[in-house]
């Protein structure tokens, strides 16, 4: 008999983890016209550095080793000074596009 078998089912992928995806993880394009602003607390930073492609580990609104990181890798990208804070020159590049939350039904 062979020990080793292969999983064929298939694979489920939770619905929450979809709507983290789209509400939260969607790199956007910043349209003109479009409400953009500097984000206003620590989830919306959080937002913001996932959308530009830089994870701040869970999305959970706590400044923590994760976020700081990616607010150090952010910098360095765009040629800011090196705090890992949310400093006043951050918040001039970094931008969040309006609504920052969305709100969707499952049925």
């Amino acid at each position: 008999m062979n020990q080793f078998s292969l999983d064929t089912r298939p694979q489920v992928v939770s619905v929450l983890s979809i709507l983290v995806y789209f509400c939260f993880l969607v790199p956007s394009t910043l349209l003109p016209g479009q409400n953009v602003r500097p984000p206003a607390n620590t989830v919306e930073w959080q937002i913001a550095l996932a959308r530009e492609g830089l994870s701040p580990g869970s999305l959970d609104g706590v400044y923590g080793n994760q976020t700081r990181a990616a607010l150090l890798a952010y910098q360095t990208a765009k040629g800011l000074p090196l705090s890992g804070d949310f400093d006043s020159a951050t918040a001039r590049v970094l931008k969040i596009q309006e609504p920052a939350f969305t709100q969707l039904q499952v049925s």
